[in-house]
């Protein structure tokens, strides 16, 4: 029982902390129901109509454990623009903590919308220089339990690299 309430404590703390930190409403409370084991509704948060939605895709984009954790329990209802956004999250995600994303499961987000790179760039040029960090990066895993979705990853990344200086040159 202590331990339980030593539970309810921390994440009552942790709330705090968060919103003293100026986290946006919407991201406490995904942070809280993560904490507790539940399950979000991504489609709630995109709906809130603050900055809450877009904060969060940012904390994961970012590849930190916790906003990782926060990404798969928003995925099972990942679907129309903003199963988009966090897609495109997990791919920024991806060149900034390969392993970390790799080795998680993301539901009805699959490893072709995570591998294919971020998609929100400016220009064809940027989007080639963000395939091949992301490349780079998922190159360096060497995880014996995560070489098949490396090597998966790496061939989608590349075919989309290729695909990339196709455009530049006209084909």
């Amino acid at each position: 029982m202590k331990l339980h309430g030593f539970s309810c404590a921390a994440a009552l703390l942790t709330s705090a902390v968060a919103v003293a930190s100026g986290l946006p409403p919407g991201a406490v409370r995904v942070l809280d129901a993560v904490q507790r084991g539940e399950n979000v509704s991504l489609v709630e948060l995109y709906e809130r109509g603050d900055n809450s939605f877009f904060y969060v895709m940012d904390r994961i984009a970012e590849g930190g454990k916790v906003w990782l954790d926060v990404a798969a329990r928003l995925a099972p209802g990942a679907d129309g623009a903003p199963g988009e956004e966090l897609a495109n999250a997990l791919a920024v995600a991806l060149s900034n903590a390969p392993a970390a994303v790799l080795s998680r499961l993301f539901d009805s987000i699959l490893l072709d919308d995570i591998c294919r790179g971020p998609w929100f760039v400016e220009s064809t040029a940027e989007y080639r220089a963000v395939l091949e960090k992301t490349i780079t990066a998922v190159s360096r895993i060497e995880d014996a339990t995560l070489i098949g979705q490396r090597n998966a990853c790496l061939r989608l990344l590349t075919n989309r690299l290729a695909e990339a200086v196709d455009e530049d040159d006209g084909g």
